[in-house]
């Protein structure tokens, strides 16, 4: 069986979390209607001295081409619309190679 395969998404807390929550509520409704849907969506404060604000992990099914996601056309329109709620250096992109089991 392949391994399951993803990322994970750290956004920096946004100078306005208000408009932020909005283009994000948009971006994710994109993102499912595209991809499937988010595993986990939360919110981070503090983490050592950096401040986040929104932490999402996705997952894609086992056996799927993460490379050719990662490339497609879809993938880039989709990380097009996340600029426009959030600057690049404000956001983090964590990909997720094999995702391993909790018990033996």
């Amino acid at each position: 069986m392949s391994p399951n395969m993803g990322f994970v998404v750290v956004y920096n807390k946004p100078d306005d979390t208000e408009k932020f929550d909005t283009l994000y509520r948009e971006h994710l409704s994109l993102f499912n209607r595209t991809f499937g849907d988010i595993v986990e969506n939360t919110r981070i404060l503090k983490l050592d001295d950096e401040i986040f604000y929104q932490f999402s992990i996705v997952e894609f099914k086992a056996g799927t081409d993460f490379d050719a996601v990662m490339n497609s056309s879809e993938m880039k329109a989709v990380i097009g619309d996340v600029l426009k709620f959030v600057p690049e250096n404000k956001v983090k992109l964590l990909p997720i190679t094999e995702t391993l089991p909790c018990s033996q």
